[in-house]
């Protein structure tokens, strides 16, 4: 038997925000539309004929807000400017599907707001277009809902923290980079920041001491800001100085020490792509 191995973070305290009980009680609410109505959530007509109704249409101010969201997410290449990343020449892997895969049905848990639901209501409440659990390099799960399939792209947000972390990893282990090295002695425009005297691994570990709230409706928010840099919005007058991350990110202040506190901050792994 192989012994479980902790988490990489596990000795480091976590920073939480927590829910009122105004948003468990909304929780709860969707939970109760899904039970009554399962398709309460289906995406809604947008985009739909030519030209479109005005109160249909996807653009670059409303694309992250729902329910132009829904239609957004599968089809973002149609909304900001793309860059296809070619996957290589072998042909893609096969992930074979285990013999006894569960239905996701028959999986409850215990939501944050004390319901007990099934994967699938939560899935629904969520307003999910794909899903996909994977043990030992088997599918145990999968399942698609509004209009998604397989061989849809879909856009992938955090997902590209995993990404980027492990080629950082393989990047170390190849030893092209020391994880002791501090972020500012490889990106000097990082000087006077909050970064430039954190160590690779203190960046890897998104345990950087940094002034940086990740509040995605407040606008004036460093995410918010972030989201401006990257072009995900039309920036307010003024921010439109900040015209990319390479200008934002070294802006971005000190608040504590490194190393003590897993703060999770989106731009962080936007420094370690950089690095």
């Amino acid at each position: 038997m192989q012994p479980v191995m902790p988490h990489p973070l596990s000795h480091l305290p976590v920073q939480r925000d927590y829910l009122s009980a105004e948003e468990l009680a909304d929780i709860s609410a969707t939970y109760a539309q899904v039970r009554a109505n399962p398709a309460c959530f289906d995406t809604p007509e947008l985009m739909q004929g030519f030209p479109p109704d005005p109160e249909q249409i996807v653009n670059w101010g409303n694309w992250m807000t729902p329910p132009f969201n829904r239609w957004a997410y599968p089809n973002i290449e149609r909304i900001r400017p793309m860059v296809p990343v070619r996957r290589g020449k072998l042909p893609p892997s096969t992930l074979p599907v285990k013999a006894d895969a569960q239905n996701i049905n028959t999986i409850r848990f215990d939501s944050v707001c004390g319901e007990e639901v099934s994967v699938a209501e939560h899935l629904a409440a969520s307003r999910c277009d794909s899903f996909i659990v994977l043990q030992r390099g088997e599918v145990l799960l999968e399942s698609y809902f509004n209009g998604q399939q397989p061989e849809d792209r879909h856009i992938m947000f955090s997902v590209t923290k995993s990404l980027i972390g492990v080629i950082a990893e393989q990047v170390i282990a190849e030893g092209k980079m020391k994880e002791d090295t501090l972020a500012g002695d490889i990106i000097p425009e990082l000087a006077g920041s909050a970064y430039a005297d954190a160590t690779v691994r203190e960046v890897m570990d998104m345990a950087v001491g940094i002034s940086y709230t990740e509040k995605y409706d407040d606008p004036d928010s460093e995410s918010s800001i972030f989201g401006y840099a990257c072009g995900f919005l039309p920036a307010p007058e003024q921010y439109r100085h900040l015209a990319s991350l390479y200008d934002f990110l070294p802006t971005l202040k000190k608040r504590g020490e490194h190393g003590g506190l897993f703060h999770y901050v989106t731009a962080t792994t936007e420094v370690l792509a950089w690095l």
